[in-house]
């Protein structure tokens, strides 16, 4: 069974048991307020993580906003509370996830795609070891790979990557598609970066 498979029926059997939770709860007790509390166990499950994961967040939607230097000193920022205050990465069994258990895998592969994006190609290899150090079987990482293979214009090395991250879970596009996509969103963001005069 792949990995991201068992984290669907993961997911899928945590909404069950509270589905039926509330159900029995409701047999039970016979008040529709008994029925609201795993709601309530819910809501206050994720408060606490988007409080404890407030500069993980902060970092994810800095991305979105292409704010990458921002971005990384979140993430940066968030891994110091993590060896601070450890307890943090445990909630990532308790939320939802796709390819990883290991919180730290996450964080150093956002931190190598804010790298790939400022064509700090060097750094976000090192991010992407650290997080393939934190979880081997992690499929995004290799995805990251292939961007760097393509960048680095070593297309059977990308192909390779990508192939790995598919097998992993992380299915995408062609590997024709992936390589003109790469190419073409590489290029318009290098020439942001560096307008001819």
């Amino acid at each position: 069974m792949k990995r991201t498979t068992r984290f669907k029926i993961m997911n899928i059997t945590f909404w069950l048991f509270i589905i039926f939770l509330a159900i029995d709860l409701y047999k039970a007790y016979k008040s529709p307020v008994v029925f609201l509390l795993p709601v309530v166990l819910i809501v206050g499950i994720n408060i606490v993580t988007r409080l404890a994961w407030k500069k993980f967040y902060e970092g994810r939607k800095l991305i979105q906003q292409r704010n990458y230097e921002g971005a990384l000193e979140k993430y940066h920022s968030f891994l110091n509370d993590i060896t601070a205050k450890p307890f943090i990465r445990y909630l990532m069994y308790i939320t939802f996830r796709s390819y990883t258990e290991k919180l730290t895998a996450v964080i150093y592969n956002n931190i190598a795609s804010c790298y790939i994006n400022l064509s700090q190609l060097k750094k976000a290899k090192e991010a992407i070891d650290q997080s393939l150090q934190e979880d081997d079987l992690y499929a995004v990482p290799y995805y990251n790979l292939a961007i760097i293979g393509i960048i680095e214009k070593k297309p059977k090395s990308a192909k390779k990557h990508l192939e790995k991250a598919n097998a992993l879970g992380f299915k995408t596009i062609s590997f024709d598609a992936f390589k003109t996509y790469i190419e073409k969103v590489y290029n318009k963001s290098s020439e942001e970066q560096n307008p001819s005069s």
